[in-house]
Formats: C-alpha cells, structure tokens, sequence
C-alpha cells in the first residue's frame, strides 16, 4: 500500500507547453481525472483544494486561448462544497467538453487566494474557444 503522502505524477500538453500536475494518491484529494486520447489532450481534473477548502473542477483545452497569468492553462469552471457535488460536476464537465457543441469560453471562477489576485489585477479570466480547433 502507497502511503498517504505520495506522489503520482501525470502530464496534460496544452499547445507547445506541458502542464505537469500532481494527483494525490489518498481520496481526499484526488476525486476524479479525464485524459482524452488526443495529442495534446484535453484534461479535467476534479480535487479537494485545502487552500480554499471547497472541491474543484478545472480544465486544461488546447482549443481555447492561453491565458494572460502565468504558465498555468487550467481553469478553474466550478466549485463545490460536497464530494458528491464535485463527482456529478465532473461528469457534467466531461459530457460538455467531450460533446459535439463546446462553450464558447471558460471562466475562471476559482476561489483562491491566486485566482482573487489575478482578477483584482484585472487579469484575463475567460478563456474564448480559439476557432479553427486550436494551437496545433
């Protein structure tokens, strides 16, 4: 058995850059992860985030712009207060970004300390589908 503070690592391209996040072995961390087979995937990533102590749902989409913050390209597209909210929402995020008709844009609406800097800093937080299916 793998001890609770464990690390696995996993790699979500995102256009010419790769996102290296980290999955945590124990449950409470970890909730649920969508890798698409596409090169560069599409990944949605659902967690418990200890700094705002909400569960989460972000998304890293080559078919949508860059962000104007940092190297980072998740978004964070909602929040939630119950494990069971978060494993609905998940599936909900995997249905729409795996359907034939993708939103128009994300939004971050993350609730972190990072996330109310960049917007105070006015920071772009709506990432637009690029048209023509992304950086390549």
């Amino acid at each position: 058995m793998k001890n609770a503070g464990e690390r696995k690592w996993f790699r979500c391209g995102a256009g010419n850059r790769e996102t290296v996040r980290w999955a945590s072995t124990t449950a409470t961390l970890s909730i649920a992860l969508y890798v698409s087979p596409d090169k560069p995937p599409l990944c949605v990533s659902t967690i418990f985030a200890p700094d705002t102590g909400l569960f989460e749902t972000a998304i890293a989409d080559p078919r949508y712009e860059a962000p104007s913050y940092g190297e980072n390209r998740f978004v964070i597209v909602e929040e939630y207060k119950t494990r069971g909210e978060a494993l609905a929402g998940h599936n909900r995020w995997v249905a729409r970004m795996t359907g034939k008709e993708l939103p128009d844009r994300l939004i971050d609406v993350g609730s972190s300390w990072e996330s109310n800097m960049c917007r105070d800093c006015g920071a772009q937080m709506v990432f637009r589908l690029l048209r023509g299916g992304g950086e390549q």
